[in-house]
């Protein structure tokens, strides 16, 4: 069954789904050429005619493995995929965010090279109960986004999610992983007291943001406040939603903050707005999902605490300037451009490759 299709930017043709035939047609170098248990997952990358494989690979383990079309690919040419499996021998990566098999079904994400020949990273997703992962996106920055639906009330949520809490049968999950597959950005639930799912349905959009389709159970989903139809009105429901997912930047350095002619270490605790500066101290200026932006603004030798806004791209300077300059989904890179001895604002726009 073919179930997901993309293409890259040359417009290679990417497809996935599950397969019962040990004769699927693998290429030489893939990264599995055998059938591994009664079902398996497959990737096969055509060229942009479709008339000649580029690869062709399984995906699985000696269980029962599928997907239900979460495919995705950056502009690197990894390939990202997000699925279930009813097996603990699914293949993981060493460090990956999550390698231990918990429930009787288990969501995974997974990230095959350019060539199909290995994995960047594998990782389990889930919960102690019944997980199923099915949609992935990658943003700008390598950052994997996945949602799925979990029956699990240990679902992993991070600190800052909008619901950490699983609040009936099934909910919907939204979940970020960092670029190695270690980590997690952000991970929260979604859903009301019934049985709530997506329906693999993802898409992004240049500004963070995160749209999912899915439906419902429950009469008690949560719902914004002028939303086009706020009334539970059938069996089920379906929704849409959006989500601003904030990618956090947490480590900067390179910056003289006190003006002794040295680099102080500093580190920026978006949960909180926290900077801590060695030699300085602790200031709070900003919060969750700005990006740390810091520079000498006016030219004092000493580098000035600011964060830019991708919300709404706005700069906030050391507590007493705020300048609108960018667009949400921008990347602000500060710098002394034309020799005046103090920073310029400058943003760059991953969306059409111009620095402002």
């Amino acid at each position: 069954n073919g179930l997901g299709i993309v293409l890259d930017p040359s417009e290679n043709i990417y497809l996935t789904g599950t397969t019962t035939s040990a004769n699927l047609p693998t290429t030489s170098g893939a990264y599995d050429k055998t059938l591994g248990g009664s079902r398996d997952l497959f990737v096969t990358k055509f060229n942009t005619t479709g008339n000649s494989l580029v690869f062709s690979t399984y995906l699985g383990s000696n269980g029962v493995d599928g997907t239900l079309g979460g495919l995705a690919v950056d502009n690197g040419r990894n390939v990202y995929l997000t699925g279930f499996t009813e097996s603990n021998g699914y293949p993981i990566t060493s460090g990956a965010w999550d390698s231990a098999f918990s429930g009787s079904n288990e969501a995974f994400v997974t990230k095959l090279n350019p060539a199909g020949s290995a994995l960047v990273y594998s990782t389990f997703l889930g919960g102690s109960s019944l997980e199923y992962g099915r949609g992935v996106g990658v943003d700008a920055l390598g950052n994997a986004i996945v949602t799925g639906y979990t029956k699990s009330a240990n679902w992993p949520t991070t600190n800052d999610a909008y619901d950490r809490t699983h609040n009936g049968d099934q909910d919907i999950f939204l979940t970020l992983l960092n670029p190695t597959g270690k980590g997690l950005l952000y991970s929260t639930y979604i859903g009301g007291s019934g049985a709530d799912r997506t329906s693999g349905g993802l898409a992004q959009d240049a500004y963070g943001n995160a749209f999912i389709i899915g439906s419902t159970g429950s009469t008690n989903f949560p719902k914004t406040s002028g939303a086009y139809d706020r009334t539970y009105a059938g069996a089920r429901d379906d929704v849409i939603l959006k989500f601003f997912v904030p990618v956090p930047v947490l480590v900067v350095d390179g910056h003289d903050f006190n003006a002794d002619y040295s680099s102080d270490p500093a580190v920026f605790r978006p949960t909180s707005g926290s900077w801590i500066i060695k030699n300085a101290g602790t200031f709070v200026w900003g919060t969750y999902g700005d990006i740390p932006a810091n520079g000498d603004y006016d030219g004092d030798y000493a580098a000035e605490i600011a964060v830019w806004r991708p919300s709404d791209g706005t700069w906030h300077i050391d507590g007493t300037t705020s300048v609108q300059w960018g667009e949400p989904g921008d990347l602000p890179v500060p710098c002394n451009y034309f020799g005046s001895w103090a920073a310029d604002i400058a943003v760059w726009r991953p969306a059409d490759g111009v620095w402002y």
